[in-house]
């Protein structure tokens, strides 16, 4: 099974990376981050016109405020990718403006806090965090390009899954620090 194949070896590079992590710029050398960016599939995110026509659980924080997320058990390949992407980009300013200067990757990422899938919805969140962590211009040019993200990840904050909350209070203090830089 292929999915199965892509999933591990997603998962092979986020173990090399979190193990010496002079990996991460070799990863970024071979343009690994741009092949991540094309295999973010978005066909799970819900759409304000689905959403209000047929309630999906997860569509936004609103609509998931009930639900909590199941395990890392046979996760979506676009959940191991955010996973990747993050451990990729944290705090390393030439992997997080090699990953936002491919074409449509940062409003992948962003379309996933609407994700049908909770995961998908969790590390969309954690990515977006690790995009612009300590990289005050990478923070501006996300938050220009979607101004209304810092309100989008505040909703989350008070999400009934506290690994959601969590991780959405940590993006949404990163996004708020330094916010005049």
């Amino acid at each position: 099974d292929t999915d199965i194949v892509m999933k591990s070896a997603v998962r092979c590079i986020s173990e090399l990376a979190l193990s010496a992590p002079k990996n991460k710029e070799q990863f970024r050398k071979q343009q690994t981050l741009e092949r991540l960016a094309a295999l973010i599939d978005t066909s799970l995110v819900v759409s304000a016109k689905k959403s209000s026509k047929k309630k999906k659980k997860g569509a936004d924080a609103d609509d998931a405020a009930a639900t909590t997320m199941p395990e890392m058990i046979d996760c979506t390949q676009t959940t191991y990718v955010l996973e990747c992407i993050s451990v990729l980009c944290n705090s390393i300013k030439l992997n997080q403006q090699t990953f936002l200067a491919v074409d449509g990757a940062r409003a992948k990422v962003v379309s996933l806090l609407a994700s049908s899938d909770l995961r998908e919805v969790y590390h969309a969140i954690a990515t977006l965090g690790s995009l612009v962590r300590d990289n005050p211009k990478a923070k501006k040019e996300l938050l220009a390009a979607h101004p209304e993200l810092t309100e989008q990840i505040a909703r989350f904050t008070e999400h009934a899954d506290k690994k959601i909350a969590q991780i959405a209070k940590i993006t949404h203090g990163i996004l708020l620090s330094d916010k005049g830089k």
